[in-house]
């Protein structure tokens, strides 16, 4: 069946595993059911975007080239005082977290209506997923940029236009922030394979290869780039402060200052500032119990799928790669929750990419299995609504009726908080020149 056909308007078109009801879960139960666990998540974690993203935002090639410092320029090239403002990074973070969560509605809704059972509940688990809670915690990082482009790739029909696409964007994202070649570049290759796998074509395979190492190379130019002195970094974030209206986080210029070596190097420096068993205990070992399950049971379905319409090991390897790969970041940041909530989403998006563009067959499930997974997946749905993750700065998952929120709101009617909400102030390190 060609792509075409899986994006077109009616369900009849998409629906090839079964019926339009299956396990009495109709496409617009299961769809309305997802919204409201999606909508139940974002406000779980959701809070004013943080400084840390907002300083990001204002790196710039004032010193000399540096990573993550695209934005920062283009702002500097404006030099309009606005854009140093806490409540222009407040908007443009909403914006681009509604066009994330927007595409995620988009995928989702194109799942359920193939008329798979196992599509609907799967997005039914993700969307009540800790990993959404952490995307909503996240707003206004670098990485919601990077997904949004990763998430017009995966939806982009068009083989060529899509490698256009992620030449240009992708390669920006890199100069943005260069873990989304570990985070979301796999997924956007897999989505390529999807391709290759309906019509292989070896003009496809030859720009698929131009593509990676067009990529692999803006990673590497950026890491093997030196970085910036202390000195230098205290500069820049002396200079930028002068502009900004909110406080800029140091821990940001901190980075600059790292080479890929330097962060592995410093990884493991924070490991051992705490005991071996105390940073298990409080923060790998929970983070994981609580986000790997609905990252494994996705990935299981994907490779499933997979495996029932033929494609052997390189293609499911690839899907293994894809879905797992935010886990390296492991060896390269502290940020432990962070990864493992970003390998649920990766897991989804491959899951996405699996049911939706490979080629797709009649597929023979009993209804055995297909009970016993549904089981599986109202036990994860139970889980993910109970569970909670570690958030950064101190803030805390909420759930239903959401208190904090009530109160946050609460002030800001009466004029005791500002509009928009800024984050809670940053515990800081100093920065000496």
């Amino acid at each position: 069946m060609e792509q075409s056909t899986l994006m077109r308007g009616s369900s009849g078109d998409l629906g090839v595993h079964g019926p339009e009801t299956d396990l009495g879960l109709s496409y617009r139960l299961s769809f309305i059911v997802a919204l409201a666990l999606l909508l139940n998540s974002v406000l779980r974690g959701i809070r004013a975007p943080a400084y840390w993203g907002a300083t990001h935002l204002l790196f710039n090639y004032h010193f000399g080239f540096v990573k993550r410092a695209l934005l920062g320029s283009l702002i500097a090239s404006v030099d309009a005082p606005y854009l140093y403002h806490y409540n222009f990074y407040f908007w443009v973070s909403l914006a681009i977290f509604a066009g994330d969560v927007w595409l995620i509605i988009v995928l989702s809704r194109l799942l359920c209506r193939i008329g798979d059972v196992d599509a609907r509940v799967s997005v039914l688990v993700y969307c009540s997923s800790i990993g959404i809670v952490f995307l909503a915690h996240t707003i206004g990082w670098p990485d919601q940029i990077v997904l949004l482009i990763t998430l017009v790739a995966v939806l982009c029909r068009n083989f060529y236009v899509r490698a256009l696409l992620v030449t240009g964007l992708f390669g920006c994202c890199i100069l943005i922030h260069e873990g989304a070649f570990l985070t979301f570049f796999p997924v956007v290759c897999f989505r390529f394979i999807a391709d290759l796998a309906d019509r292989p074509d070896g003009r496809k395979v030859i720009v698929l290869c131009a593509l990676v190492v067009v990529i692999t190379a803006t990673v590497l130019f950026v890491g093997l780039r030196p970085p910036l002195t202390v000195a230098t970094a205290a500069a820049m974030q002396h200079m930028l402060q002068l502009k900004a209206d909110f406080p800029l986080n140091t821990n940001g210029f901190l980075v600059l200052t790292r080479t890929f070596g330097g962060n592995l190097e410093h990884t493991v420096a924070c490991t051992r500032q705490s005991s071996r068993i105390a940073w298990l205990l409080l923060w790998f070992l929970p983070a994981m119990i609580v986000t790997l399950p609905t990252a494994t049971y996705l990935l299981r379905r994907s490779l499933i799928d997979l495996a029932a319409r033929g494609y052997g090991l390189a293609v499911r390897s690839a899907a293994i790669g894809a879905a797992l790969s935010p886990l390296s970041l492991h060896f390269l940041g502290c940020d432990n929750n962070r990864w493992f909530a970003l390998a649920t989403l990766t897991s989804f998006l491959v899951f996405g990419i699996s049911h939706l563009f490979f080629p797709r067959t009649l597929v023979a499930t009993s209804r055995r299995s297909r009970k016993g997974g549904f089981r599986w997946s109202i036990a994860l749905i139970a889980l993910n609504i109970g569970s909670a993750i570690a958030l950064f700065a101190g803030y805390e998952v909420q759930d239903f009726p959401y208190e904090g929120h009530v109160e946050d709101v609460a002030a800001m009617l009466e004029g005791q908080a500002p509009f928009p909400p800024r984050p809670e102030p940053i515990r800081d390190v100093v920065l000496h020149n």
